[in-house]
């Protein structure tokens, strides 16, 4: 299910992003990172889609490299340089199991 937004006479679809929500990467839930780097965008895919996203990854002394963050929320990196799309670890289970 995709976010809506009221506009007032009835519901838009909406985005993530547009809600304001950033993804904090390389700490735990809920715990903040004291150095987080640049807001940067991601597109991720999962069962319900595709979502463009915003992340942050953390840049603390000595952070794990970005695809160990991805990897650790369960995205699935498209390259290894510079992500910029995520393939979700249910998406990929899907496509897994429709191979059998």
């Amino acid at each position: 299910m995709r976010p809506q937004k009221w506009n007032g006479r009835h519901y838009d679809d909406s985005t993530l992003t547009s809600a304001g929500l950033v993804f904090q990467l390389g700490h735990t839930i809920g715990d903040a990172c004291p150095h987080p780097t640049s807001l940067q965008n991601l597109m991720v895919f999962d069962l319900s889609g595709a979502h463009r996203l915003v992340v942050r990854y953390c840049d603390c002394d000595r952070p794990p490299p970005k695809r160990i963050q991805l990897l650790r929320s369960c995205w699935f990196l498209a390259t290894i340089e510079r992500p910029s799309t995520a393939f979700a670890f249910d998406i990929l289970d899907f496509f897994h199991k429709l191979q059998d």
